[in-house]
């Protein structure tokens, strides 16, 4: 039997010009900003990234 962790994973995408733009968009959200940011004459792009980092940081909220 396979252990799951305890935090599923879950990706997200970003709009990233030279800088961050916008985070936690769905796919349809950030290609939709993306399509706009390039009419528009910018160049932008799409990335994609984990929300949730494999180390946790804080307290466990299960165990108080």
């Amino acid at each position: 039997m396979k252990l799951l962790p305890k935090y599923k994973t879950m990706i997200k995408y970003r709009v990233v010009e030279e800088q961050i733009l916008e985070e936690g968009l769905t796919f349809n959200d950030a290609l939709t900003v993306v399509e706009m940011l390039n009419e528009q004459g910018r160049v932008a792009r799409m990335e994609k990234y984990n929300m949730f980092p494999s180390a946790r940081l804080g307290r466990d909220p299960d165990l108080h």
